[in-house]
């Protein structure tokens, strides 16, 4: 079969019209496709580095605000003695009944039967104090509110549970050393030992000298010490050394 000149024209675009869409199905499309998705990515990508950007702008100054938290509660921790056993808790009371740092031997408490509890925990109510105030329809007024009068007053926020010993005994000493040995527990560092009962059993002409007999009941709180932020680094990257080995 002979084509003739206009024949062969129109087989010739054919050939070259399926050639281009062959051209497109196969390496244009892929190319917008993968285009768009990079375009996709990217924006995906610049959004995410936006973001880090703004964290890490945020955590400029975390470092030294981690440090002024741990002073902050390092200080609050401090107030409390040390976690110890039985014994070691005991034996600090006793120093105290003896005297303390001054210990001498007319200003001690003779404990004649101390017991104490096993671990446990005390509660302690984190309390925000603001005095009493009254609210009036004037002051409402002037604040830009409505209502009727209210009263503000300290309210418990949250409650911590700390470790603790519960100790209990009979005492006999002169009213002296008594009064020394409960004005000395505001002096100490450690302001967590706690006197919930203390009863007298006859106060005599109730002077200095006079001897006094009777029973006292404490609490003796106590807090584990707190990690640093260094001390916190350093274990995390010796976890990380030994997980990596």
């Amino acid at each position: 079969m002979k084509l003739n000149q206009r024949d062969k024209m129109l087989l010739i675009g054919v050939f070259v019209v399926l050639v281009w869409i062959a051209g497109i199905m196969l390496f244009i499309k892929p190319a917008i496709e993968s285009a768009r998705s990079a375009s996709q990515e990217l924006d995906s990508k610049e959004m995410e580095l936006s973001q880090l950007q703004t964290q890490i702008k945020e955590d400029e100054n975390l470092p030294q605000e981690t440090q002024d938290a741990f002073d902050k509660a390092k200080n609050t921790a401090d107030v409390f003695y040390d976690v110890m056993p039985q014994y070691e808790a005991a034996q600090t009371v006793q120093k105290m009944l003896d005297g303390g740092e001054n210990k001498s031997s007319d200003s001690q408490i003779k404990n004649l039967n101390l017991s104490i509890s096993e671990l446990g925990t005390t509660s302690l109510d984190r309390f925000t104090y603001a005095p009493n105030s009254q609210s009036t329809t004037i002051d409402a007024i002037v604040d830009g509110n409505s209502g009727d009068e209210t009263t503000t007053t300290g309210t418990a926020e949250s409650t911590i549970d700390v470790n603790s010993y519960n100790m209990s005994f009979d005492f006999e000493c002169n009213k002296s050393n008594l009064m020394n040995f409960l004005n000395n527990l505001e002096t100490y560092s450690q302001k967590s030992l706690v006197i919930n009962e203390l009863s007298i059993a006859d106060v005599g002409d109730n002077q200095d000298g006079s001897t006094f007999t009777g029973s006292i009941s404490l609490t003796f709180m106590m807090v584990r010490d707190i990690p640093s932020p260094d001390e916190i680094n350093n274990t995390e990257t010796q976890q990380v050394n030994a997980t990596a080995e």
